[in-house]
């Protein structure tokens, strides 16, 4: 990861967190924010908050179309994350697969147990390798052990 300006202004986002060149998750970044997630060369965003999270902007989407980024919505309650939630974001990961995306929720807890589950699961990374990007924001709490724990015994039961 190269040491410009850029990146130190990336770092003032909440939980601002890099995976890769091509891969960066946050909490809720401000509006101004979104202007240096573009100039970095980020092309997706993705949403997980609800609408009415903590700091949510009400026309978010908006803003990120007019930079010229693509803006997606997986609106997912943090008191009770479904596989349904999980499935619409794999797709999305997916589909973007050859694009910087940056990916963010309130204050990037759900947002680093889905990309966890993303990479254990879809890109069959070992579980103590994707455990760190979870680590490095923060302990899941019950029902986030539960979701996690059943997303993978899901997954492993598939062919």
């Amino acid at each position: 990861m190269s040491k410009s300006p850029m990146n130190k202004k990336l770092k003032q986002i909440t939980n601002f967190y890099r995976i890769d060149e091509n891969i960066a998750t946050s909490g809720q970044p401000k509006t101004e924010q979104f202007k240096e997630i573009h100039a970095e060369g980020f092309e997706v965003i993705f949403n997980l908050a609800l609408s009415n999270s903590p700091n949510a902007i009400e026309d978010e989407g908006k803003i990120i179309n007019e930079l010229n980024m693509e803006y997606v919505h997986i609106p997912v309650d943090f008191s009770s994350p479904s596989l349904e939630d999980l499935k619409l974001f794999f797709k999305h990961m997916e589909k973007h697969e050859n694009k910087k995306i940056f990916v963010h929720c309130a204050m990037n807890w759900r947002v680093s147990a889905f990309m966890f589950l993303y990479h254990t699961i879809k890109c069959q990374i070992p579980v103590a390798d994707a455990h760190r990007h979870i680590d490095a924001v923060w302990q899941p709490d019950s029902v986030w052990q539960d979701f996690i724990r059943h997303s993978l015994d899901t997954y492993s039961k598939q062919p």
